[in-house]
């Protein structure tokens, strides 16, 4: 089975996709066995996962068409706002969630396998 190759473009929102799954998914375990504060805590995880993967490809893509140059500057200038929005989403939700911060990063690290999924999706050669 054959697969059709997928647009750069949309495999950011197929991997935040993939965290929000994910995010869920903890939540919903952390819910059985601690409570509703930790759910929340794991929903934000996962939240700050696809929030992340969104904030870098609405600065990596948005220039379509230029020369190598410029894409290769709106690919670093992404990863720049996606790596400042994290200090400061962390920061923030070290101050808000200081007692359930391990449920936060329990589906947050898992949301990062949601990047090695895309390798699934894409293919360069088109095959």
């Amino acid at each position: 089975m054959q697969s059709r190759p997928t647009a750069p473009q949309t495999v950011p929102l197929r991997i935040a996709g993939w965290q929000i799954g994910i995010g869920m998914a903890g939540a919903l375990v952390w819910a059985i066995v601690a409570g509703m504060r930790e759910a929340l805590a794991a929903l934000v995880g996962g939240g700050i996962g696809a929030g992340l993967t969104l904030i870098f490809a609405l600065y990596a893509f948005r220039r379509r068409g230029e020369d190598p140059r410029s894409a290769v500057f709106a690919l670093f200038q992404g990863a720049a706002v996606k790596l400042a929005s994290a200090a400061i989403v962390f920061g923030l939700s070290a101050k808000y969630f200081p007692e359930y911060y391990i449920a936060l990063l329990s589906t947050f690290v898992p949301g990062l396998t949601g990047y090695w999924m895309a390798l699934l999706w894409f293919r360069p050669d088109g095959k």
